[in-house]
């Protein structure tokens, strides 16, 4: 397709999930917000579930809409910031055709068009969309399908027919089952949209896969076995703990299976219309290696822990073995402080609590593995080459230093900004309230290596393993740090900074080792801090600029209210346990 057409459908689908992402719960408003995550959904599950095959390689879905509580809070702040898209789109209607004649340019403008004056929630509904969405993302084969819920289907057929109407082409119109639907084949690869049961449904590939796929995405030919009938995705919505509102799976073993030519059913129909005649079949290691592979890390699955009006967490997940994830769970270490949930909505977190030691010899294992019987398949080299690599790199022991520190964690409750930057970004910190854990085997030892390098104030400090807190002379220091202190236990060293930071310091020290949550890594900031104080010093910086240059200014100073009016922390945590490798993204709702 034309680049303009391209623009045009890109910007219109942005639009659109701009609003349907955040979208209203059906069961809105009845009860807290945790309750509407919490239970079960009453309503009927949705009807996509019965087209969505068995044996996708790929699917994410959401069975219920966004809770009313987050959808209300979202809106609120969201839809003033939709005048950002309206500018876009008035941009891109103000710009001359660069061929007036051309089909995509004129197609892509009439789409646009539609959505001008509709960029609110109103509008949106006009052109038949809902803000109730539910919708899946899924694979038929490994080519791509989408099937969204329609709040008016007649609103969206007419908008279409606008669309024809002002570029002046009639999109093709052809029929699957019973089912109509419009469709642009230009002969390497077709799209087809239509309407279904009172659904939206999108579907895309080689035009030479098209008489399979078309049957399986329309319903005329049902798969073996549906999401529906397997209830594959309400089980591992169950498994995980995963809220109804996002959750889904990239199925390795499938895809890798589809890859060397040994999957079954509709998977291995497709992969074979696909097939070039002169294509090679993978020879035989590889039909062997790469699904053994893959057995290891079956699936990557995600969704929603929490989402609520305060807080959304996410969990990306790679599966392993359980052997694998055992290896995996034994890396991590308990550090003080060290969490993937902070609490109060710090202005920054980051911690780190792994044990090297043990990572380097599982690497090293793994590597010597792979060293001792290389794989056979060639796509596969480059893993042979990464081990001789490991092996390398890892020849050399750690520095005692390293060995010594088992984990930091750093918090930074607070920190006020005061006006003015001038060349010292530091100056502009009036106050600031954190501490550091640094976990040790020997922390006297590791502070004795450290207290080489500082100067005689510092140097001259006598620490005890006692837990008690010593203050540090303030000679030479920041001037934002106010009320420094160390403190030291049998396995941990503390430095706090601010009024009453060495007493929670000391509780973080005192209390027992955390069992459930140990990440391997943490790192957050707090975006609306950062967003108040940028706003700041743009303010101050464009003070006396003439008004017609400062009205820009201003409107970005309103949008970046109303994102830290919204946004507290955002951040993301690595875990690792016997389920897998974790990746979890956060973000706090002020």
């Amino acid at each position: 397709m034309k680049r303009t057409l391209t623009r045009g459908l890109a910007l219109s689908a942005a639009l659109t999930l701009a609003f349907t992402a955040c979208n209203k719960g059906e069961e809105g408003g009845k009860g807290p917000a945790t309750a509407a995550v919490k239970t079960e959904a009453k309503a009927p599950a949705p009807a996509f579930l019965k087209y969505v095959p068995a044996d996708t390689p790929y699917v994410f879905a959401n069975l219920e809409p966004a809770p009313q509580p987050v959808f209300d809070k979202l809106m609120t702040k969201i839809e003033p910031m939709m005048a950002d898209l309206e500018g876009l789109l008035n941009a891109e209607l103000a710009k001359a055709p660069t061929n007036p004649e051309d089909v995509s340019e004129k197609v892509g403008r009439a789409i646009l068009e539609e959505f001008k004056g509709r960029l609110n929630r109103k509008g949106l509904e006009e052109l038949g969309f809902s803000a109730q969405i539910r919708m899946a993302i899924y694979g038929i084969g490994f080519l791509p399908a989408i099937r969204m819920e329609l709040k008016n289907a007649d609103a969206f057929k007419a908008a279409v027919a606008r669309v024809e109407a002002k570029s002046g082409q009639k999109l093709a119109v052809t029929k699957t089952g019973d089912v109509e639907h419009w469709i642009i084949d230009k002969g390497e690869g077709f799209f087809v949209a239509g309407i279904q049961g009172g659904e939206l449904v999108l579907g895309m590939g080689p035009t030479k896969a098209k008489d399979l796929y078309l049957p399986v995405l329309f319903g005329a030919k049902a798969p073996a076995a549906t999401l529906e009938s397997s209830g594959a995705l309400t089980k591992l919505i169950e498994q995980y703990k995963f809220t109804p509102h996002g959750a889904g799976f990239v199925d390795l073993k499938t895809l890798s299976s589809i890859f060397v030519g040994t999957a079954t059913g509709l998977n291995a129909d497709i992969a074979a219309a696909l097939r070039e005649p002169t294509e090679p079949t993978p020879p035989p290691e590889c039909q062997a290696e790469i699904p053994a592979l893959a057995a290891n890390f079956p699936r990557v699955v995600f969704g929603y822990e929490e989402f609520n009006d305060r807080l959304a967490v996410a969990n990306l997940l790679v599966e392993s073995t359980p052997a694998l994830g055992q290896e995996l769970a034994a890396l991590a270490l308990p550090v003080p402080g060290l969490t993937s949930s902070p609490a109060g909505n710090p202005a920054l977190v980051f911690g780190l609590g792994i044990d090297l030691e043990k990572t380097m010899a599982l690497a090293k294992t793994k590597a010597g593995a792979v060293q001792a019987a290389p794989y056979k398949c060639m796509m596969l080299g480059g893993l042979n080459e990464a081990a001789n690599d490991v092996l390398a790199g890892l020849s050399q022991p750690l520095p005692p230093f390293i060995n010594m520190v088992k984990g930091v964690s750093l918090t930074v409750k607070d920190a006020k900004i005061g006006p003015g930057m001038g060349p010292d970004p530091l100056a502009a910190f009036q106050d600031a309230q954190a501490y550091l854990t640094i976990s040790s085997a020997s922390p006297a030892e590791l502070l004795g290596m450290v207290k080489v390098m500082l100067p005689p104030p510092l140097a001259a400090l006598t620490v005890l393993p006692d837990g008690k807190p010593v203050a540090i002379p303030t000679e030479g220091l920041p001037p934002f740090i106010k009320v420094p202190t160390i403190t030291m236990t049998s396995n941990a060293l503390a430095l706090s900074a601010g009024e009453g930071m060495d007493k929670e310091v000391g509780a973080l020290l005192a209390a027992p080792p955390a069992t459930g949550d140990r990440p391997l890594f943490v790192i957050g900031y707090h975006l609306g801090k950062v967003m108040a104080a940028v706003s700041e010093k743009l303010k101050e910086a464009t003070a006396n600029l003439p008004p017609e240059q400062k009205a820009e200014i201003d409107a970005q100073l309103a949008r970046n209210k109303s994102i830290a009016e919204l946004i507290g922390l955002v951040g993301f945590s690595l875990h690792a346990g016997e389920k897998g490798i974790s990746f979890k993204p956060r973000v706090h709702f002020n």
